[in-house]
């Protein structure tokens, strides 16, 4: 398959879906999931059944019913709360199945691909390569991939892993191999169960929250909780948490929600702005290693491109001690942020609370987002606002 295929933007939005088609233990199966990420090309989601690599899957898009036929390029075989990650691509779908026009990225570091060492299963060649239809974060032991081999000459599977630095790495921080290796050391995951304070704005009022790590990295941290998160939302995080202790709170970013089976806790993952210094996860960073280099491997191949896509959006505010509520239509959105009109003012700077899409008699958690742009229609009274999620 040609790699220009997959080169569009990409959103991140939660279309409920019907997935149908047969399992590695070749049992048919028929699920009601969501999209994660979604792009001209493909989406991933995540299934409760394991499929093979090459396999083909319908999907209905159950927003407006349509259908579609998609192949499997990627699946993480270890489970993950009860559900196997999966990217897909087109094989029979209509352009209209999720009702976005999609443009293309205006560079390459907007492809929104997942990018990383692989080694061939048959002749064991290691490749530094994309993953389509996927995110770094998501990228780790027990990735699969269906890529072309060169040397086999045939479509093979493919195992994410991590190919070591080569001695040219330092002298070249630029290079694919110095990435590697500052991503290898940025996202080395280690069991810890300490106790950390999470520390967020929600309404206008300081909610605290303290929960147990069920693993830490050098960039961040994987812990249970009773309370609700939204993906993109900003906190403050202070680890470990010690009673009558002086902690740093460090700034974060919530980036996956998950449950747990057999439990009522949310599983929650956020990236820290700062990188950790802790005995318990090895050496840091040795001396000249730019911390933002290290963030800098985690967000590069994550596409910022804006998608025009009108969706109902519900903005709540604080104004004069007065709580507004404003229903309004996004004229676009990218994976973070989103710029929609409105009939009433905002100031650049100003923290509102986000509900997108919104739904009449739904109550979701609302998301923390920032004003970043207000700009007024010429000729109109409409405004237009670009607003960062997270942006706290």
């Amino acid at each position: 398959m040609e790699t220009s295929k997959r080169r569009s933007s990409r959103v991140q939005v939660a279309f409920p879906i019907r997935v149908r088609g047969m399992s590695k233990e070749h049992k048919f199966f028929d699920e009601k999931t969501q999209t994660i990420f979604v792009g001209k090309y493909g989406f991933m989601t995540r299934l409760q059944s394991l499929v093979d690599l090459e396999a083909e899957i319908h999907v209905v898009n159950l927003k407006n019913d349509v259908p579609g036929t998609f192949r499997v390029v990627w699946v993480n075989t270890r489970i993950q709360d009860g559900f196997y990650q999966v990217g897909v691509e087109t094989y029979e779908v209509p352009d209209d199945i999720w009702g976005i026009y999609f443009p293309p990225p205006e560079s390459s570091n907007d492809l929104g691909e997942g990018q990383a060492w692989l080694v061939c299963r048959t002749c064991q060649q290691k490749q530094l390569g994309t993953v389509p239809q996927a995110e770094l974060e998501y990228l780790e032991v027990g990735v699969l991939v269906a890529r072309d081999c060169e040397q086999c000459k045939a479509t093979t599977t493919w195992e994410y892993t991590m190919a070591e630095a080569g001695p040219d790495a330092a002298a070249n921080p630029s290079s694919d191999v110095s990435k590697a290796k500052l991503e290898k050391r940025a996202r080395k995951r280690v069991n810890l169960n300490l106790t950390l304070k999470v520390i967020r704005q929600m309404g206008g009022t300081v909610v605290e929250d303290l929960a147990r790590t069920i693993d830490v990295s050098h960039v961040g941290a994987y812990f249970l909780t009773s309370q609700i998160y939204q993906v993109g939302e900003r906190l403050k995080v202070i680890l470990p948490y010690k009673k009558d202790g002086v902690g740093r709170p460090i700034g974060a970013r919530v980036i996956r929600i998950g449950q747990p089976k057999g439990t009522a806790q949310n599983a929650v993952a956020v990236q820290m702005d700062t990188a950790l210094s802790l005995p318990e996860l090895g050496a840091n960073e040795p001396a000249g290693t730019d911390v933002t280099a290290v963030k800098k491997v985690q967000v590069e191949l994550r596409s910022k491109g804006r998608v025009p896509l009108k969706l109902p959006i519900k903005v709540t505010r604080q104004v004069h001690g007065m709580l507004l509520e404003e229903v309004g239509e996004t004229v676009n959105i990218s994976r973070t942020g989103a710029y929609f009109q409105s009939s009433q003012n905002y100031s650049i700077g100003e923290i509102v609370q986000v509900v997108l899409p919104f739904k009449k008699g739904e109550q979701p958690i609302p998301a923390h987002a920032r004003v970043v742009r207000f700009d007024q229609v010429p000729g109109t009274s409409t405004r237009r606002v670009a607003i960062q999620m997270g942006g706290v």
